[in-house]
């Protein structure tokens, strides 16, 4: 899949993810993200391409083997 990236495309981010299947999970760091709405607005794309998602939200700035296993269990 290309990188996508500008004005808009976090609402199209629901159809694209609903074209791979019908669960997502959401991995980012430990606050901007949220703090900026871009996960609410991600996670509710998804939600209305019928994409389940559960979110991670703890990955530190220098993501270790360790914080990629806790993503992953």
């Amino acid at each position: 899949m290309p990188l996508i990236f500008g004005a808009g495309c976090i609402g199209d981010i629901g159809s694209r993810v609903a074209r791979l299947g019908s669960r997502a999970t959401v991995i980012t760091g430990r606050g901007a993200m949220r703090r900026a709405g871009v996960i609410d607005r991600v996670v509710s794309s998804l939600s209305n391409a019928g994409v389940e998602s559960d979110t991670f939200e703890n990955v530190p700035p220098e993501p270790t083997l360790d914080a990629v296993d806790a993503a992953t269990s």
